[in-house]
């Protein structure tokens, strides 16, 4: 009857996400989904500006955890941030909380 989700947090501790930068959290994000957790919550809370390669790490992690049937979230975003996911419209696919 009821089923419990175990999400995984990950804090994004960076102000940039950039390439180099982009790669690592990639990877990091693998492993969770490799692990088996398929629920992933990411806090963004210190992450100030996100470009493309950072977009493409969402997009990419995102199918991976749909295809697992898990969810992916989005918190801690601010106004500029949300703006660019606004303009993926990755606020259309997946829940984004913004700190504002």
């Amino acid at each position: 009857m009821w089923s419990k989700k175990k999400y995984e947090v990950v804090r994004l501790e960076l102000a940039n996400l950039n390439m180099q930068d982009a790669g690592y959290f990639r990877e990091y994000l693998d492993s969770i989904l490799a692990e088996e957790n398929h629920h992933i919550i990411i806090d963004f809370s210190s992450l100030q500006s996100i470009g493309s390669i950072g977009m493409g790490v969402i997009f990419s992690i995102l199918k991976k955890i749909k295809e697992r049937n898990g969810d992916l979230q989005i918190i801690g975003v601010n106004q500029k941030v949300l703006e660019l996911l606004k303009v993926a419209k990755l606020d259309k696919m997946i829940p984004i909380y913004s700190v504002e």
